[in-house]
């Protein structure tokens, strides 16, 4: 493929779509312009690219390749997104939008091929650790619960994808058994993605309120903004709202432990990443000790997780630029290296 072509990357999410216009530089993607697109307002994602097509007025230009990162098990055949009512069908968006090859992963797999192209400020370390070839644990919180397991093999790492994310939720407290309980009536099944996620805010903070009066000021927001971000934010002011505080200590407590969880079950001595949109928006919460004092927190197995490198990835386009990458790779030839 000529490097002065153009391709399109995406980052399919359960809330947002993020779209790249790619060149390739030096066998690596090479951003020229993206753009964020709310899925609630298009009904499906041929609507989506098809409207950035016609704004970069590409309309009439064969792109070679397609390259898509997608919040939901991907396959061979048509992909039903896990969090929003759409079916994507990679035959279709081929011949409608007119492109050689449309390449597919799922956007947790997307995020491993991202990796190797963060720079050092676009992480921020937990733990040092001791640095090893190995294993890798990747874990995402942001609408969902994305998980990976990223297998090391001479060399050469291999994302697999999961859906760890929907395994069954472990209460630690007190506290979180009466949550247990609650999400119980509420979903019946309880998984970590319940808990560990942007649903799982909403969830934890309403069962904290159950008992106690929501201010005013929240409730108003809850009507104008994402209720996640304002209990977030909330939780991080000096003086903020209480039931938002405790929130996000169980949110971060949870999603260290299953972490950690994640860290074992993959023998993950290459460290662990955690990405995803709310990390880097409550990182002062994670690096004040609280995140490595639960992953840690396993009994007989306390001292090899302290020897974990433990990242929080900074990068919000981690997942495009991954996509991107795996698109070029594909047609390269080129394997993943980190």
């Amino acid at each position: 493929m000529p490097y002065g072509e153009v391709f399109i990357a995406a980052d399919v999410g359960g809330t947002k779509t993020e779209l790249g216009l790619f060149t390739i530089k030096s066998e690596l993607p090479h951003l020229i312009k993206k753009e964020r697109f709310l899925n609630s307002q298009f009904r499906s994602l041929l609507e989506v690219i098809d409207s950035f097509v016609k704004k970069e007025n590409l309309k009439n230009t064969s792109l070679p390749f397609l390259s898509l990162g997608i919040a939901a098990p991907v396959g061979d055949g048509p992909i039903r997104l896990t969090n929003i009512n759409w079916i994507i069908d990679k035959e279709e968006l081929k011949k409608e939008l007119n492109v050689g090859k449309v390449y597919a992963i799922n956007d947790i797999v997307a995020c491993a091929w991202g990796i190797p192209l963060l720079q050092e400020e676009e992480l921020f370390t937990l733990n040092e650790g001791t640095k090893r070839e190995g294993n890798i644990a990747l874990i995402c919180a942001g609408t969902g619960l994305g998980e990976s397991i990223v297998v090391y093999n001479n060399g050469r790492y291999i994302p697999v994808p999961s859906e760890g994310g929907h395994a069954d939720f472990a209460p630690e407290s007190p506290v979180e058994v009466g949550l247990l309980f609650y999400l119980q009536e509420k979903y019946g099944h309880v998984s970590y993605e319940r808990v560990a996620s942007g649903q799982g805010i909403k969830n934890i903070y309403d069962f904290l309120s159950m008992e106690r009066l929501v201010p005013n000021r929240i409730r108003e927001r809850f009507e104008k903004e994402d209720p996640p971000s304002v209990i977030t934010e909330e939780a991080l002011k000096e003086y903020g709202d209480l039931a938002c505080r405790e929130t996000l200590e169980i949110f971060v407590s949870v999603l260290a432990r299953e972490a950690s969880n994640l860290a074992l079950k993959g023998l993950a001595r290459g460290g662990v990443y955690v990405g995803g949109g709310i990390a880097p928006k409550v990182l002062s919460a994670m690096k004040d000790g609280r995140f490595m004092a639960s992953f840690v927190r396993k009994g007989r197995f306390r001292e090899f997780l302290e020897e974990l490198p433990v990242h929080v990835i900074l990068k919000p386009e981690v997942v495009l630029f991954g996509a991107a990458n795996y698109g070029v790779s594909r047609q390269l030839n080129r394997e993943l290296r980190i």
